[in-house]
């Protein structure tokens, strides 16, 4: 079993896409400022768990609707409902859900609320915030290419319209922290006593994170990636908390040779900080990743730091 806490930050940058769009196609905006859903990030993840051959529960309600589908009935489809999942369980996975809801991999990361049963996900993430706030929404309208008959005039043709909005360059910041301790009281019942968190979980999670967003098929998200990374591993047992990790990266309006400057200087100070007032080693490994074609990175010399990865390249320090 994991026995350690990790608090990190992700920063899913996209150029000329949008990562997660409103009801009205639109990049997400509050108070003129992008945002992003946290189930945007756990899409992606979960994207990455079904790619690798791993059982996904919540995408199993899209994956199936197939499965949901009246067969008398070839003019529409159904999603499947609470009974049609619990029977396609017991058939396709070979028991029922309370049997075998821990070998699904999006659970063990980001539990669920199903089935009179709520467990609280090893895996939370936030919002995720634009740190960088110089992009701009444009808009694509066009013609689609299916030509269809005129309900008004039968003799007449019409074509199918389309609207897409894009922006131009955000970096979209998202806190997460994985803590094995949200289901370490699952080992106390009978029967769940295999329902452990690893490290081998935590290493699909991280991967999931890190190449998740480059992975969606999907015209609005092509040039979307996690471009920069925080891991930052807490020793055994450690107790302290760590928050608001994005806030402490600073990122500078102007680019320089059309890169974005990243600040971590007040991160750095804040992780040294606290374990300073802790008045022992608190970290056991914090890596920072990030791609150098689009960043450039300040402010990252410090003891603490254990390695810094440069385009998938590792500079142990």
């Amino acid at each position: 079993m994991m026995q350690n806490k990790v608090f990190g930050l992700a920063v899913v940058v996209a150029k000329n896409s949008s990562w997660n769009s409103d009801f009205d196609h639109s990049p997400k905006q509050y108070e003129n400022t992008f945002f992003a859903s946290d189930r945007a990030l756990k899409y992606a993840v979960r994207t990455v768990f079904e790619q690798n051959g791993k059982p996904v529960l919540i995408k199993k309600w899209v994956k199936n609707i197939i499965g949901g589908k009246k067969v008398e009935d070839n003019s529409s489809f159904e999603v499947m409902n609470a009974k049609e999942l619990k029977g396609w369980m017991e058939k396709e996975m070979g028991g029922r859900f309370h049997e075998i809801f821990w070998t699904f991999e999006d659970v063990r990361h980001f539990g669920m609320v199903y089935d009179n049963l709520n467990l609280h996900g090893v895996c939370q993430i936030s919002q995720g915030i634009d740190v960088y706030g110089q992009g701009t929404v444009y808009n694509d309208d066009g013609t689609g290419r299916m030509v269809f008959e005129s309900k008004a005039k039968a003799d007449k043709e019409t074509r199918g319209m389309y609207s897409r909005e894009y922006v131009t360059e955000a970096h979209y910041a998202y806190d997460f922290s994985v803590n094995p301790l949200n289901v370490q009281f699952l080992q106390t019942i009978k029967g769940y006593e295999e329902c452990v968190y690893t490290e081998k979980d935590y290493e699909a999670f991280l991967e999931g994170i890190a190449v998740g967003p480059s992975t969606v098929a999907s015209t609005q998200k092509l040039n979307c990636a996690t471009d920069f990374l925080v891991t930052v591993e807490m020793v055994d047992g450690e107790k302290t908390l760590l928050s608001d990790l994005k806030s402490k990266v600073a990122l500078k309006p102007e680019k320089v040779e059309n890169k974005v400057v990243y600040d971590v200087s007040e991160l750095i100070n804040y992780l040294e900080t606290k374990e300073a007032l802790a008045g022992r080693s608190i970290y056991k490994q914090i890596t920072i990743s990030y791609d150098a074609f689009g960043i450039i990175l300040q402010g990252a010399q410090s003891d603490v730091l254990t390695s810094i990865v440069v385009n998938e390249a590792v500079q142990v320090l």
